[in-house]
């Protein structure tokens, strides 16, 4: 079989696209009044990816560190230590700042137990209990590629969309809803990719990424209120909320052909720029909330607002990461070394 990499080149920037999609979407449609008829849901376009590339990536460790039970223990480490002190910290954050909804103690414990989403933060609970779901998900599916090939495995990961998308379809969503169920497929599409990934990846690279990649998101733009609205004057309010589906499958198209691309686009997602952000993504988006509604509330419908709340949630971003993220991941690192070193149970 096609030998498996554990590094992408423009993996931090795909995941600083996402981020950056995110916030210019918020930043727009919370400090324009005017702008939020035209762009309900779409700030979940950058969640999609993030969802899609997280599914991938993770999946892609799992494919080369295995499904002991060593890889295991340092897998739930290394999610928890990612994830849940910057969120505690967030959710903590909001309680004293508000502009969450999170006014009581008891959303404290609804948000920390991942039972109620509050704004941006129900994407939080939704990757959580995916990594729950992800390892017992990803033995079969490893045991599948590794004695029948990636077919086979990718048969397997498609008829596990096919059900839950069933069993619960993307069309029943609700808003900003801290469930899991709803986005499994848009899990899947990322697992279904890094199953795939080391058979096509020699074309992959050859492709016309600037020009798929163009395709893609114009067919995202298109997909927006304010344009559907041109070609589909009955369509639904807020139709691109929940169509999680489509758009990551969309997504996955541009992730495969940009992940190791070095032409222009591949360039433009490995600069210096779109790599911090995608390494700073986390708490840019955790905590860019508060000034985008500041800056809303404070000075509506200005250019220059925007501008203020972006660079500010990118600012704070990167301090979160040189000061909370990158010691809690060097001490994660350190643990997960001393699992993996230690002697199997006989």
């Amino acid at each position: 079989m096609t030998e498996r990499s554990a590094y992408f080149r423009n993996a931090d920037g795909i995941r600083g696209l996402a981020c950056l999609v995110v916030l210019l979407v918020h930043s727009v449609n919370g400090i324009f009044i005017g702008a939020r008829p035209y762009l309900p849901g779409t700030g979940k376009v950058g969640v999609w990816l993030f969802f899609v590339l997280s599914a991938f990536l993770l999946t892609n460790h799992l494919f080369l560190r295995g499904t002991t039970m060593r890889s295991l223990a340092d897998y739930v480490l290394a999610r928890c230590l990612r994830i849940v002190p910057l969120f505690v910290i967030a959710v903590v954050f909001y309680f004293f700042f508000g502009t969450t909804t999170i006014t009581t103690w008891a959303d404290v414990t609804n948000a920390l137990t991942l039972t109620k989403g509050y704004a941006h933060l129900w994407t939080v609970p939704v990757e959580l209990k995916f990594y729950v779901l992800l390892f017992p998900l990803a033995v079969p599916t490893i045991a599948i590629y590794n004695r029948f090939g990636p077919m086979w495995s990718a048969t397997f990961v498609l008829a596990c969309g096919v059900v839950s998308s069933v069993l619960f379809p993307f069309t029943g969503t609700t808003e900003n809803s801290p469930e899991l169920r709803w986005y499994i497929p848009c899990f899947l599409i990322g697992m279904l990719c890094a199953v795939i990934y080391p058979s096509i990846k020699a074309r992959a690279v050859r492709m016309p990424s600037v020009a798929i990649s163009v395709l893609v998101i114009a067919a995202i733009v298109a997909m927006t209120d304010y344009f559907r609205a041109m070609y589909y004057p009955d369509a639904p309010h807020y139709w691109l909320g929940n169509k999680f589906v489509p758009l990551g499958a969309l997504w996955a198209v541009f992730m495969l052909v940009n992940l190791d691309d070095t032409g222009p686009m591949g360039r433009l997602l490995a600069s210096r720029a779109m790599t911090n952000v995608g390494r700073w993504s986390y708490p840019i988006y955790l905590f860019h909330w508060y000034f985008v509604t500041r800056a809303a509330e404070l000075r509506p419908n200005s250019l220059v607002s925007v501008l203020v709340a972006i660079i500010l949630a990118i600012t704070i971003g990167a301090v979160a990461h040189r000061y909370v993220e990158r010691p809690i991941m060097s001490a994660r690192g350190m643990l997960g070394r001393s699992i993996l070193r230690r002697p199997a149970a006989a």
